[in-house]
């Protein structure tokens, strides 16, 4: 698997955000936790849907 850079934390932009799981699902937060909070949401792609199903093309 190729090696992927990992996007920068939107609080301190010092570490890297990387996949992590939580109570309410997965989302990237960043490697300098606990010292740094920051996070944010993954987006799902915009050609596919929740249901896994591809988008309707308008």
């Amino acid at each position: 698997m190729p090696y992927q850079e990992q996007p920068a934390c939107p609080t301190c932009r010092e570490g890297g955000l990387t996949e992590r799981s939580g109570r309410y699902g997965v989302f990237l937060g960043c490697v300098r936790f606990p010292d740094c909070r920051g996070k944010a949401k993954i987006r799902a792609p915009r050609e596919s849907r929740r249901d896994g199903r591809p988008a309707r093309e308008e």
